[in-house]
């Protein structure tokens, strides 16, 4: 789900500034850049999202956008993964919604019309439509709203099988992108306006390494509630920094008893032996950024 979800967002550099302007002129500080976007998206909930994100065993913290909120209500899909995030790593403040896979009832043309017929009704008109890299068509709608550009990338859907009626899936990426400079966000900053990211499952001598340092994306969420994950991107002035940062972080897992179980891709994967959960995922994502991700629950 997350190298996906990479994947898609990389067309997204970092602008080192602590503070940056609304639109209005007046320099806020970070915390309320963040805080003012997300209210100017109207990230919020409804009766019928609560009730689709209950059902489907999700937290109703995946507040969203008004337009993806009835998007999901009209494609009423009967499985889906979700996360929820902001990214300040290349240039721009953006917020996502993510569902890495989804399954929904119908034909892929009934499936994908559901969609764009949703959106239509918010806003959004056909950006371009191509063949994504596993062969399946993908669709980009746009929109804009309150300085924000906003897109939608569907991927698919395909037609499962095995299934008695039509049923399909996909993913959809819904990403809002604010045309200002993205500010130098600190940990205590982004947890002090949105608590939801702060994932209640890190040991306390890890968290104790975060505060003060500069925070680049942060997303939450997964299949259902009780297997959701965090992850945390720090950015650093240079790669001796990150590294230095990043063998703080292996030495207290150990510490507290956590080994390397596995490594892909540059990121180990420790565990407790015997235990279902913390699981921690730590590596270098770039040269000087250093990723954290922990699930609470295997």
């Amino acid at each position: 789900m997350k190298p996906v979800y990479m994947l898609l967002i990389g067309i997204f550099s970092i602008f080192g500034v602590h503070c940056t302007s609304t639109m209005d002129g007046q320099s806020t500080s970070p915390q309320g850049l963040i805080t003012e976007a997300a209210t100017l998206l109207e990230v919020g909930n409804d009766p019928a999202y609560d009730a689709l994100l209950a059902e489907r065993k999700h937290l109703t913290t995946l507040s969203a956008p008004p337009a993806f909120r009835a998007l999901l209500v009209d494609l009423s899909p009967f499985r889906f993964d979700l996360v929820r995030g902001i990214d300040l790593r290349h240039g721009s403040l953006v917020y996502y919604w993510f569902c890495g896979e989804f399954g929904a009832d119908g034909t892929p043309e009934e499936v994908r019309t559901r969609i764009t017929a949703s959106l239509a009704r918010s806003g959004f008109t056909e950006s371009s439509r191509t063949t994504a890299d596993n062969g399946l068509p993908e669709i980009v709608l746009r929109n804009e709203k309150a300085a924000f550009v906003l897109e939608v990338t569907l991927n698919g859907p395909e037609r499962f099988t095995g299934t008695r009626t039509p049923r399909s899936g996909g993913s959809l990426l819904f990403h809002a992108a604010w045309q200002t400079e993205a500010p130098r966000l600190s940990w205590e900053e982004l947890t002090a306006a949105f608590p939801v990211f702060n994932a209640e499952a890190i040991p306390e001598k890890l968290r104790a390494l975060f505060p003060g340092q500069t925070l680049v994306l942060a997303d939450f969420g997964g299949t259902w509630k009780d297997h959701y994950d965090w992850m945390y991107v720090f950015r650093f002035t240079d790669a001796r920094e990150a590294d230095a940062f990043l063998l703080r972080c292996t030495d207290t897992a150990a510490d507290l008893g956590f080994t390397k179980e596995s490594e892909h891709r540059g990121i180990d994967t420790y565990m407790k032996t015997g235990a279902s959960g913390p699981v921690l995922y730590l590596g270098k994502d770039g040269e000087n950024d250093v990723s954290f991700r922990i699930q609470p629950r295997m």
